[in-house]
């Protein structure tokens, strides 16, 4: 078993820098750059954000075949169905959602409570889930929640079907 896994957000993350946009033939370019160093998940973009963003996720999906490609999403049906088809052609899929995990940002991003936050998860993971192996939870602006309350959301995830958890 792997100790350590390098897990890379350039394309998604790296890319809101100011100045930092790139080409969908430059994202796939480093996407198969990262893959011939050994890196083990591309987090590919958000495809929900853009028709650009979605075919570049879906053509990484389709050459870069021995590590795992990650799409992003947020916790809404739009997101989730974006970012099926964004890696329903790699090897080796993960939907990767961020769920808003302090009360300001749970109501300023979503509009809503922590309790309607409990249900909210489990659903979108499990429709992530019925289509994708792997999905992964961001529990973010995390510092800024209660620990017992980003234990339940995971524990409502983990009983979704997801496996891979970050705090941010």
């Amino acid at each position: 078993m792997k100790l350590i896994e390098i897990y890379d957000t350039t394309l998604r993350d790296g890319e809101q820098a100011p100045g930092a946009a790139m080409h969908p033939s430059q994202k796939v370019e480093i996407a198969l750059e990262l893959q011939s160093l050994g890196v083990d998940t591309i987090e590919a973009g958000f495809p929900a954000s853009s028709e650009k963003d979605a075919a570049s996720v879906a053509e990484i999906s389709r050459l870069c075949r021995t590590c795992r490609i990650a799409a992003f999403g947020r916790t809404t049906t739009e997101d989730v169905e974006a970012a099926i088809v964004g890696v329903r052609d790699a090897e080796h899929p993960r939907i990767t959602l961020v769920m808003p995990a302090s009360d300001l940002h749970m109501y300023s991003k979503l509009r809503i409570n922590d309790m309607e936050a409990l249900e909210l998860l489990p659903r979108m993971v499990r429709m992530a889930r019925n289509k994708c192996a792997e999905v992964e939870v961001i529990a973010e602006d995390s510092t800024r929640s209660r620990p017992e309350f980003i234990t339940r959301l995971f524990q409502t995830a983990v009983t979704a079907g997801a496996r891979w958890f970050t705090l941010a």
